[in-house]
C-alpha cells in the first residue's frame, strides 16, 4: 500500500506507486500477450490523470475488487466494485471506464444501475464512473442511491417468470 501522503507536492511519489502497482499488476501478460503490453501502455499514459483523482479525493481508506453477495427485498445482489472510498463518515463506489461512460442523467432516471445496484446493501453517499480513458468523472451524489435503483427492483420482482437482476 501506498503510505505517503495525497498532496500536490506528494504528486511524484504518487505517480512512481501507480507506475510500480502497474507493473506488478500487468506483470504475468507483459512478455507473451499483446493485449497486456497495450493495456500497460494506455495505463501509464493516465497515471498522471489518475493521481490527479487520488489527489483530490484526499485521504481516504480505498479498497479494491470488493465483492457484493447480499440479498435485498428478496433479491440476489452480486458484482465487483472497482474501487471503494471511505473516509469515516461517507463511502463512494468508483467504476473505472475505458469504454463508453454513464451520463449523470442516465444513472438518476434509473437507466444505469450498476453503481446503485453496487450501493444498496452499504451506507453510500456517492457513485462515480471514472473514464481512464476520455479523462472523465461522472458522479452523483445529490440523489438518495437506493431511490435510484429500488423502481427497476420493485418492477423486476413483480413480474412473474421474468429473470430478476443479479
Amino acid at each position: 500500500p501506498y503510505e505517503g501522503g495525497l498532496g500536490e507536492p506528494q504528486r511524484a511519489a504518487i505517480e512512481a506507486h501507480l507506475q510500480q502497482l502497474a507493473d506488478q499488476a500487468f506483470a504475468a501478460d507483459l512478455d507473451d500477450r499483446a493485449m497486456g503490453r497495450a493495456w500497460r501502455g494506455t495505463f501509464a499514459r493516465q497515471v498522471p490523470w489518475i493521481a490527479t483523482q487520488l489527489i483530490a479525493a484526499g485521504a481516504r481508506v480505498v479498497r479494491v475488487e470488493v465483492e457484493i453477495n447480499a440479498q435485498h427485498e428478496g433479491v440476489q445482489l452480486r458484482g465487483s466494485i472497482d474501487r471503494l472510498e471511505d473516509d469515516g463518515e461517507q463511502q463512494r463506489i468508483i467504476d473505472y471506464k475505458t469504454g463508453a461512460t454513464p451520463s449523470a442523467t442516465a444513472i438518476k432516471q434509473g437507466e444505469q444501475v450498476q453503481l446503485t445496484h453496487y450501493a444498496l446493501p452499504r451506507e453510500t453517499s456517492a457513485i462515480a464512473y471514472w473514464n481512464l480513458k476520455d479523462e472523465k468523472v461522472v458522479e452523483v451524489a445529490d440523489a438518495p442511491l437506493a431511490n435510484l435503483f429500488l423502481p427497476m427492483l420493485e418492477a423486476a420482482t413483480s413480474m412473474p417468470n421474468k429473470r430478476r437482476p443479479q
